[in-house]
């Protein structure tokens, strides 16, 4: 609590609106901008692998929101102001702390280095701060959320660690049909607004990428041009929606769905087949 109000001690507009910026690259359109920016640039498979546990660990988050029912600092506090939109889930954990640890934990994860791990640590510290200035967590709530984040980490290390060994397992449609049914059967357990959306996410996922696989066969990039071109056209939907990500929680349901089914198209199909077309 006296993090929280020692933070909001310093505010200001311009300390608002840094903070803002810092937290939504821990928000879900920005998630799927830098999952995407993974999958095509960096490796398709590890993308893949990333895309999935990631999906999977923040539908367990907002599981554990729902039966926990944890209240946020504003809500409980009178001296906690929040600062930003109203949040519309519960508080405990922090999905903003989970995501910033596990997309940039990522490139700790692969190549591991000092340099990779200080902005893994700088990242996912910096978004978990945010969220305290704002009033929107308690302590508790992001480590809670860093701790999802690591489980996530390590999650992932073994299924790179299993597809080395049996190349390639993870990518076939039995795969594809056990995470769909994982994220389902996780959703009808849980069955609200935010857990049928990351399992419908899930599952448009497995849908997405197998039906690329056997109709388009969209590779790594193969040289540094390519990558920037893909950078260049990864962007520029997204960049549409970012501004939508500051009210997104306030949006019906079914926009919200087919927004996410918009992007997972041009992340998964669209995008992919643009590439092939042009070799790049």
């Amino acid at each position: 609590m006296q993090t929280i109000l020692w933070l909001q001690s310093m505010r200001g507009p311009w300390m608002d609106a840094l903070m803002l910026t810092i937290s939504a690259l821990g928000s879900v359109p920005a998630a799927m901008v830098i999952l995407t920016l993974y999958y095509w640039l960096e490796d398709r498979r590890r993308g893949w692998h990333l895309m999935i546990v990631f999906l999977v660990f923040m539908q367990g988050g907002v599981i554990i929101k729902d039966l926990t029912q944890a209240g946020r600092p504003f809500e409980m506090e009178e001296e906690v102001m929040l600062v930003g939109p109203r949040p519309l889930t519960r508080g405990f954990p922090s999905a903003h702390a989970q995501s910033a640890i596990m997309l940039a934990g990522y490139p700790a994860l692969v190549r591991f280095g000092p340099a990779t791990a200080a902005l893994a640590v700088a990242g996912a510290g910096a978004v978990g701060v945010s969220r305290l200035y704002m009033g929107a967590h308690y302590p508790a709530d992001v480590a809670a959320g860093w701790a999802m984040g690591a489980l996530g980490l390590l999650f992932l290390r073994l299924l790179l660690a299993l597809d080395r060994r049996r190349s390639g397992f993870l990518g076939g449609w039995d795969a594809r049909f056990f995470w769909s049914l994982m994220g389902a059967g996780l959703a009808a357990w849980q069955p609200s607004a935010e857990s049928l959306l990351a399992g419908a996410g899930l599952c448009a996922a497995c849908l997405l990428t197998g039906a690329e696989r056997r109709l388009i066969g969209f590779e790594n990039p193969p040289h540094r041009p390519a990558r920037l071109f893909r950078l260049v056209v990864a962007l520029v939907p997204p960049a549409l929606v970012l501004p939508l990500s500051f009210r997104l929680a306030s949006l019906p349901d079914w926009i919200r769905l087919q927004m996410l089914f918009l992007l997972a198209a041009w992340a998964l199909m669209a995008g992919p087949y643009l590439f092939k077309k042009l070799k790049l």
